[in-house]
C-alpha cells in the first residue's frame, strides 16, 4: 500500500474515512496540515499532535494539545496517524509509529505545497534577519521562535541562500518556494542565517533597507573553541591533514586550527557588524549577548520580540538548548565518518532532484552512516588549556574593546578583562 499522500484530493479521501487522526509533527508540515483541515472543517477529528521529544517543542498549535509520541501511543493504542515532517525525518518517525500502529500516511512535499496553494498563502518579504554569529545561540533562538505563532521561520534554520542564489534563475522566487511557502497572514517573517555575517551588501541588495538585523555574540574565546569542536564532529574540510599527522585526536589540533584556519576572524564581531552599518542605521541593528540570553531568556527574548514588532508575550521560563554537541571524534576513522555523514545530509537537504527513489536511497545511506557515526569513539567534555585560553584572550582583546565601544557597555564581567 502506498504510504505517501501527494495531492489534497488524496488527503481529502483519507480524512473522509476517519473519525479521528493523530498528527505526528510539530513544525511547519504539521501546522499547515492543521490549517488545511481547519479550512475544510476537519479539525474536529484531530485527536492530538505528537512529537518524538516534547522537550524540543514546547507547545501545541491552534488549541490542539501536544504529546510525546511514545507515552501517547502506549496509552492510546491503535489509531490513524498522519506523519507531517520533513523527508529526512520520515523513516525515523515511521520506525517509531510502526511499533504501535499500522495505519499511517506521510505528508509528501507535493502535498505540502498543494495545501499551500489551496490555503492561498502569500509571502511579502523578510521582516528580520538574525545574521550571526556561529555558535552563539542561533539554533536555540530558532527553536524558541518556532514556538511563537506570530513569527514565521522555516523549520530549516539555514537556507544557505548566498551559496546558491547566483546558480539559479529568479533566486528570490526559489527562496520563497522552498522556505516561505507557508507564511500565514499577519506573521512576522524572519531568517536565522549565521552565514549572512559575510554578506552585508548582498543582504541589503536582496532583502531591502527596512529589514531589522539581529546579531548574537558570545565570548569569542568560547565561541571559537565551540566552533572547532563542531567542525570536527561535522567532518568539515580543514582537519584532514591534522588527523594524517596525528592519527588520534589531540588538543594540538586546536593550536593548528587557530593558526591556519580563518575561523578565528569570524568572532571579530565589530569587523563584520561595521560592514552592515554602511547600509543600515544603528537603530536597525540589535546586538544580543549569548550569556544574557541564556541567563535571562524571558527578558532578553521579550526585548527581541518588541524590537521586531511581535506583540505577544514570551512565557517559557527556560531557554531551549540545541546544537551543543560537546564532543570531538577520537580518531581519523571517526572523523572520516563524520565528513561522509555531513556531506550526505547536505545532499539530502539541498538537492532539488525529483527522483523519489534516489532521495530514499540517500536517506537509507544516511541512516547507515549515522549508525556507524553514533558508534564511533568520541572524546567528551573537552576543555582548552590555560595557555590556549590566554593566547585567544590576547588575540581578541582589541576586538572586544571595539565591541564595548559599539555597544557602549563594559563586557569584562561577562567575558574577560
Amino acid at each position: 500500500m502506498e504510504k505517501h499522500l501527494f495531492r489534497t484530493e488524496e488527503l481529502d479521501m483519507y480524512l473522509q474515512s476517519k473519525n479521528s487522526v493523530v498528527i505526528y509533527g510539530g513544525a511547519k508540515y504539521a501546522r499547515r496540515l492543521i490549517d488545511y483541515m481547519i479550512l475544510n472543517q476537519k479539525a474536529v477529528i484531530i485527536e492530538a499532535m505528537v512529537v518524538t521529544r516534547k522537550d524540543e517543542t514546547n507547545c501545541g498549535y491552534k488549541g490542539i494539545m501536544l504529546r510525546e509520541a511514545s507515552s501517547f501511543f502506549e496509552e492510546r493504542g491503535k489509531c490513524s496517524v498522519l506523519i507531517a515532517a520533513s523527508a529526512i525525518y520520515q523513516d525515523e518517525i515511521a520506525q517509531i509509529v510502526s511499533e504501535y500502529v499500522q495505519d499511517y500516511r506521510f505528508v509528501a512535499d507535493e502535498l505540502f505545497f498543494d495545501m499551500g496553494r489551496k490555503l492561498n498563502i502569500s509571502y511579502r518579504g523578510i521582516n528580520f534577519i538574525v545574521g550571526g554569529f556561529f555558535k552563539c545561540g542561533t539554533t536555540s533562538l530558532h527553536r524558541a521562535f518556532m514556538e511563537i505563532d506570530d513569527i514565521y521561520l522555516s523549520d530549516r534554520k539555514e537556507s544557505q541562500f548566498f551559496s546558491w542564489y547566483d546558480k539559479v534563475e529568479d533566486p528570490k522566487k526559489k527562496l520563497e518556494e522552498k522556505y516561505f511557502s507557508s507564511v500565514q497572514e499577519g506573521q512576522i517573517v524572519g531568517m536565522i542565517e549565521p552565514s549572512f555575517m559575510f554578506y552585508a551588501k548582498e543582504v541589503y541588495d536582496f532583502f531591502g533597507d527596512d529589514v531589522k538585523l539581529i546579531f548574537l555574540v558570545r565570548n569569542p574565546v568560547e565561541a571559537l573553541f565551540s566552533k572547532f569542536k563542531m567542525d570536527n564532529r561535522s567532518g568539515l574540510a580543514g582537519l584532514e591533514e591534522f588527523y594524517q599527522k596525528i592519527e588520534l585526536f589531540s588538543l594540538e589540533m586546536f593550536d593548528m586550527y587557530f593558526q591556519r584556519d580563518g575561523s578565528k576572524e569570524i568572532f571579530e564581531y565589530v569587523k563584520w557588524i561595521e560592514k552592515f552599518e554602511k547600509y543600515y542605521p544603528k537603530e536597525q541593528i540589535k546586538i544580543v549577548l549569548f550569556e544574557e540570553l541564556i541567563k535571562n531568556s524571558q527578558t532578553v527574548i521579550q526585548d527581541i520580540l518588541e524590537y521586531i514588532g511581535v506583540s505577544c508575550r514570551y512565557e517559557r521560563v527556560d531557554f531551549p538548548s540545541a546544537n551543543e554537541g560537546n564532543y570531538v571524534m577520537a580518531d581519523a576513522a571517526g572523523y572520516k565518518l563524520a565528513k561522509q555523514r555531513y556531506d550526505l545530509k547536505c545532499e539530502i537537504r539541498f538537492s532539488d532532484t525529483e527522483n523519489g527513489q534516489e532521495k530514499r536511497d540517500r536517506q537509507i545511506r544516511y541512516a547507515e552512516i549515522t549508525k556507524a557515526f553514533n558508534n564511533a569513539p568520541k572524546i567528551w567534555d573537552l576543555k582548552m588549556t590555560d595557555k590556549q585560553r590566554s593566547v585567544l584572550e590576547e588575540y581578541y582583546f582589541d576586538s572586544v574593546k571595539g565591541l564595548e565601544a559599539m555597544m557602549n557597555r563594559d563586557l569584562s564581567k561577562l567575558w574577560f578583562k
